[in-house]
């Protein structure tokens, strides 16, 4: 099976982001999807969800994000609050996270670079561009290693 690394963010599901799919390389972390004869490997994920969480502790707080079961934990440092005052998120809302991949004892987590609420007509949406710009991305690395 080919693999391929995308380096752009890459849209997952939060059930997705789960220990079975974590690819450690030497000090970096991969989330790995199997798509189409293809493995896509990436550092940089987009995901969207409902918030079912918001757990405050010590040095950062945890906003669990769901679509279905399980969730995916979107782990916001001290020093990166503001991005959680700015947006207001409660329980229940739908947002969008873009971020990095981390691992912390073998549970994987995501340190968001953006977190914004959004419409949760927009999760639909979202679910049907992954399928195509992963369609789109496994046909073209197909092509590429001439299969």
């Amino acid at each position: 099976m080919v693999e391929y690394v995308v380096d752009a963010f890459l849209k997952v599901k939060p059930e997705e982001v789960s220990p079975e799919n974590i690819l450690a390389e030497g000090p970096n972390y991969y989330l790995a999807i199997e798509w189409k004869g293809v493995i896509l490997k990436a550092r940089k994920l987009c995901v969207v969800g409902f918030v079912g969480e918001i757990r405050v502790r010590g040095r950062f707080t945890d906003v669990l994000v769901k679509s279905g079961e399980p969730y995916v934990t979107v782990r916001i440092w001290e020093e990166r609050s503001r991005i959680l005052e700015q947006t207001r998120v409660a329980e229940g809302a739908p947002v969008k996270v873009m971020g990095v991949l981390r691992v912390f004892r073998e549970n994987p987590y995501i340190t968001p670079v953006i977190l914004r609420k959004v419409d949760s007509r927009y999760l639909e949406y979202f679910h049907r561009r992954m399928v195509e710009e992963r369609d789109s991305i496994a046909s073209y690395v197909r092509k590429l290693s001439g299969e």
